[in-house]
């Protein structure tokens, strides 16, 4: 089987084995901690809309916790000695988890899709990497992708795996808005040539809005299917697709329509963190209110 197979039938199996954990040491401490992302990003946002309708709506009081990405949630959430029994993580990112830790399958609930999460693929306007192609037959090229943990971080992975012609790229861990210079400068002492993002298409945190006021300075890479390939899951669907979405939003005239890579977002509670009650209002909440908790999925 492909080690990529392998790690999104982990994943399925994890979705199956996540009903209500019944054993006779039910958690009781039901303080509700959720880790995020970076503050003001898409996810950040989600945790906060989510804290307000607990409290205003169930009157339970939630935390929300920024972090570096979707792997740091994913071990904060795992971790016993870490108070975070809420994560939210991009699926790529959670295959890959399991993959390497199978066990954690048993210790989640899956409890919220959170909609597309898509990849944002930066170069200089002036740079001649304006294909994915491009960037294959190129070497040396680092490309940031913020932190270790970040979605980001995990699907370059997946991508490699996928196409490993990709593997000329080296990721680097430089802070975003660091990147953006650096990739505007296009210094002749720098091998930094891009940037990757993974995020809601619509959403605009400072890092977009500055690519969408700058177009002079920014491009956008097209990522296609025939640049990565893809992997199907075990019912026959694929762990990817590959869409057109408007980066900003269709509201937004400077908004940049692009073909790219997406997964999806998934907001997971601990089975030994939280008890079975606690699990079961945060579902109807789910439920009643998910949409309100998600927002806009475009």
């Amino acid at each position: 089987m492909h080690p990529i197979q392998s790690l999104l039938s982990t994943i399925v199996l994890a979705l199956v084995l996540s009903a209500p954990n019944v054993a006779a040491q039910e958690p009781q401490v039901d303080s509700v901690v959720i880790s995020t992302g970076r503050d003001g990003g898409s996810y950040f946002q989600i945790g906060s809309r989510l804290k307000g309708i607990m409290l205003s709506r169930h009157q339970t009081m939630v935390e929300v916790v920024p972090s570096r990405g979707s792997l740091e949630n994913l071990i904060r959430l795992d971790d016993p000695a870490s108070n975070v029994s809420l994560a939210l993580t991009q699926a790529d990112a959670l295959a890959a988890y399991v993959e390497k830790k199978p066990d954690f399958s048993d210790r989640f609930i899956a409890i919220g899709d959170v909609g597309k999460e898509c990849a944002i693929l930066v170069t200089g306007s002036q740079d001649s990497l304006e294909t994915v192609q491009a960037i294959k037959n190129s070497e040396g090229i680092e490309i940031s992708v913020d932190t270790a943990h970040s979605g980001a971080a995990l699907t370059l992975h997946q991508m490699i795996a996928l196409e490993p012609d990709l593997a000329t790229l080296t990721p680097v861990y430089v802070d975003v808005l660091q990147a953006l210079l650096q990739i505007k400068i296009a210094s002749s002492h720098s091998k930094l040539r891009a940037l990757l993002l993974m995020q809601r298409p619509s959403a605009v945190p400072e890092p977009v809005r500055f690519i969408l006021d700058n177009p002079e300075s920014y491009r956008v890479v097209p990522i296609l299917e025939s640049d990565v390939g893809n992997v199907e899951l075990p019912d026959g669907s694929p762990v990817y697709t590959f869409e057109k979405v408007s980066v900003g939003g269709r509201e937004r005239p400077e908004s940049i329509e692009l073909e790219t890579l997406c997964t999806h977002g998934l907001l997971l509670a601990s089975k030994s963190k939280l008890s079975r009650d606690a699990r079961s209002k945060l579902s109807r909440m789910m439920l009643q209110s998910g949409d309100e908790v998600i927002g806009n999925t475009e």
